[in-house]
């Protein structure tokens, strides 16, 4: 790029100094009254090229502007993606630590709750019933992190498919009753008597009703 304007500039200076010449040299040789036609070619070549130079200058000056955005732009774009990549390693990274021990948690919740290691006391059951529905929602918060950078970055993949409207609200409904039930909040389901499908990824939906 310095070396176009470099060379544009080069030329405009031999155009212009040899307009310049050839005008000053029919003055210089004929000595012409200043009301004639070469003089006012002269003058109009000199204002011509003042025109020019003036021109060129703004233009100039507007490329010049022009790259220095461009650099912050460059710039603004790398300190972005650094970001970025941050945010994606640490989201990877915290995600890996909390389901590694998540996976354990639940797995030991789901053999008592199950009556596998032995029967379980009738007073701690609710405690570990709840205990297992609050580590599958805190792996159902993990998923929603890991989606979230899958969508930035363009990953997220969906499974298409007919679906039953009152089947999918009912699934939504039952998967958050027990958390609402805490808070006091009961949900009542209206079936409609028309038979209501929709075409799109039942475990997407859930998860957007649910959230």
């Amino acid at each position: 790029n310095n070396q176009m304007i470099g060379i544009l500039l080069l030329r405009l200076t031999i155009y212009g100094g040899a307009f310049v010449y050839i005008a000053f040299y029919d003055i210089f040789k004929y000595h012409p009254p200043l009301a004639s036609n070469v003089w006012l070619e002269f003058f109009t070549i000199v204002f011509v090229l003042y025109f020019i130079i003036d021109i060129s200058l703004v233009f100039y000056r507007n490329y010049q502007e022009r790259l220095e955005q461009m650099k912050l732009i460059r710039e603004e774009n790398e300190r972005t993606k650094a970001a970025y990549e941050i945010k994606s390693q640490f989201l990877s990274t915290v995600s890996h630590e909390l389901r590694t021990p998540l996976t354990s948690i639940k797995a030991s919740l789901d053999l008592l709750n199950t009556g596998v290691l032995g029967d379980v006391p009738d007073n701690l059951r609710p405690a570990l019933k709840i205990a297992a529905k609050n580590g599958q929602r805190l792996a159902d918060l993990i998923d929603d992190l890991l989606d979230l950078q899958k969508i930035e970055a363009g990953e997220m993949v969906f499974h298409f498919e007919e679906i039953h409207v009152g089947d999918l609200v009912k699934e939504a409904i039952e998967s958050t009753k027990s958390y609402g039930e805490r808070l006091g909040i009961h949900v009542t389901m209206v079936v409609p008597a028309e038979d209501v499908r929709i075409h799109g990824d039942q475990s997407r939906l859930i998860q957007v009703m649910n959230n």
